[in-house]
């Protein structure tokens, strides 16, 4: 469901008490910034300064050299006639269009800069096929999926680049799968889906396609934002989030099946879950009822489940954040992805009406509040140094809008391919897609800590409590059970 028809869908007192909410929100946020100007040239070559969001995954890596922690892969399955010389030459456009995919991180005067290469010395991988069509169909799919994992565990080399590897597996004569693997620093989950769009209108069209070009460049976006976030702006957003999460613990303390490591290694598992289109209604009718989300009420389900488990009566949990809040970077390859932490209070054994409320509010702060990248925000609070576990954030949740099944272009179809690429970089990220059908994701999680059976019981619990949350938002969150019948038993 849009957002239009969610909106749509409130009663007269409701839509008062959201536009009453969004009128405080704008008196309460910090005023909206400036446009983004161009200035990195027609193809953006250079050294430029990295962004402060890129900055933190830059001395990340450095604890984890020669690791694949930051690296990300996404798939997409192209079943039609395809040319394997058409899709290398789509991806090349993609990186002449795109700064992103040109750049490295080399040290100048021992600081890195993000150094885009000119299009025409470009340093190209060639596309590397794996042809699988002679394996049985069972055991085709098996390893398709084997490949496309296994495609993150290779490191990169951040100062010669490049940081894009792609790859084509062919399932058929007119069946593939397109599998990129690209590090952090260049790229989020934006831009995978922006750069599959341009791989199937590419594609389509051929040479005679034209695509727009880019209003701005990555590097353009990072100019601005070290300009832009100072003086009495980077001073309120600092001083807003700093009063937010007095009095929070900025470790969430839940019980792990092993001691942590020294150093967190980010290796990961995961755990599908899927709710019922009725269960998914009927958190959806709950958060309408209380002027939310459906994200704020799985968000508060979420912390009422780890406050039981932690025993912290005041937790933070995060999100990812697209953070393109400006036009000019809809269509922009680069890793603009950041953090936003909810500081949520639990404390006086609330009803779980009363969490959400509190959620509510905390959720609507932190977004008029989310021009701040999270490595400022920790900088801001300074917690205590510990290699063990991310700053602030270790547990993270999200609410996506699922992307559609597939699409057609020049009797091709696209469909996005399930790529997990072994990583943990929290204790816990929950991810659910919005589909027709339900809520359906998985709970990915750090394997240094936590086995799965665990977590497959973490995920039984929430489901508990979301169904006994619904029948009865009144309970006190203490109330909400947690066990299965078997485990009462």
């Amino acid at each position: 469901m849009s957002v239009a028809e969610r909106l749509s869908a409130l009663a007269p007192e409701q839509r008062a008490l959201l536009e009453k909410l969004r009128e405080k929100q704008r008196k309460a946020a910090p005023p909206p910034p400036p446009p983004i100007p161009r200035r990195s040239g027609p193809t953006g070559e250079g050294d430029w300064p990295l962004s402060l969001d890129q900055e933190r995954f830059w001395f990340m890596e450095q604890l984890y050299p020669g690791g694949a922690g930051l690296n990300i892969t996404a798939a997409t399955r192209m079943r039609g006639p395809l040319s394997v010389p058409a899709v290398a030459a789509a991806l090349d456009e993609i990186v002449r269009r795109h700064a992103a995919w040109r750049t490295s991180f080399p040290l100048v005067d021992g600081k890195p800069v993000q150094r885009v290469a000119d299009v025409r010395r470009v340093r190209r991988q060639p596309l590397g096929v794996v042809d699988l069509a002679a394996l049985p169909g069972d055991q085709r799919e098996t390893e398709a999926l084997r490949l496309v994992g296994e495609a993150t565990a290779a490191p990169f080399d951040l100062e010669k680049g490049p940081l894009v590897r792609s790859g084509l597996i062919r399932m058929g004569a007119d069946d593939h799968i397109c599998v990129l693997t690209i590090h952090h620093l260049v790229t989020d989950f934006s831009s995978f889906q922006i750069s599959f769009g341009e791989l199937a209108e590419l594609l389509a069209g051929g040479s005679a396609v034209w695509l727009p070009t880019p209003p701005v460049q990555y590097s353009d976006f990072a100019l601005w934002q070290r300009e832009w976030l100072q003086g009495e702006v980077l001073e309120g957003l600092v001083s807003w989030w700093r009063e937010q999460l007095e009095g929070f613990p900025l470790a969430l303390e839940l019980p792990t099946d092993r001691p942590r490591p020294a150093v967190a290694r980010m290796r990961g598992d995961r755990r599908l879950v899927s709710l019922s289109r009725e269960r998914t209604e009927a958190l959806r009718n709950l958060a309408r009822a209380e002027g939310a989300t459906l994200f704020m009420t799985v968000l508060a389900a979420t912390a009422a489940l780890l406050s039981r488990h932690s025993g912290q009566e005041r937790l933070i949990l995060g999100a990812n954040n697209a953070n393109r809040n400006r036009p000019e970077l809809e269509g922009v390859l680069g890793c603009f992805l950041t953090q936003v932490p909810f500081p949520i209070d639990l404390t006086g054994d609330p009803s779980f009406r009363e969490l959400l409320a509190r959620v509510r509010r905390s959720a609507l702060g932190a977004y008029a509040h989310q021009d701040l990248p999270f490595g400022q925000l920790v900088e801001a609070v300074q917690p205590q140094r510990d290699t063990s576990r991310q700053p602030v954030v270790q547990a993270l949740v999200q609410v996506l809008d699922a992307q559609p099944s597939g699409a057609s272009l020049a009797g091709v179809g696209f469909e996005p391919v399930d790529a997990y690429d072994g990583n943990a970089r929290y204790d816990l990220m929950l991810t659910l897609f919005d589909f027709q059908d339900g809520l359906t994701g998985s709970l990915e999680y750090d394997v240094d800590l936590f086995d799965g059976g665990t977590v497959e019981r973490l995920l039984d619990h929430l489901q508990i409590l979301m169904t006994a949350a619904v029948a009865d938002p009144g309970t006190r969150l203490e109330s909400l059970p947690l066990l299965t019948p078997a485990e009462r038993s």
